[in-house]
């Protein structure tokens, strides 16, 4: 099999869904709900690296981790539960 995407988090995004599908998970950091990547990290970086975040705050330099870098079970979440979190945690600074 062979997942594309504008860049890396966007191909690993195709995985997880073939994945979800079958009932597996990817064991990785790009795979938690709190994970994503900022739009400078997908253009000059290819997505290899994002932000964990949380509601409330802004993401920082140090808050950067690579999106294949192993993450236990209970750390996961669909893709769904990704976007979803994401779009909460954006929204929170548009007020």
């Amino acid at each position: 099999m062979e997942f594309k995407g504008d860049d890396l988090f966007k191909a690993l995004c195709s995985l997880r869904e073939a994945l979800e599908k079958v009932g597996a998970q990817a064991l990785c950091a790009g795979a938690r709900p709190d994970v994503f990547p900022s739009g400078m990290a997908r253009g000059m970086g290819g997505g290899r690296k994002a932000y964990i975040t949380q509601i409330g705050f802004p993401a920082l330099r140090t808050d950067l981790v690579d999106i294949f870098d192993y993450a236990p079970p209970e750390a996961v979440g669909s893709v769904i539960e990704q976007k979803v979190f994401h779009e909460e945690w954006a929204d929170f600074f548009r007020r």
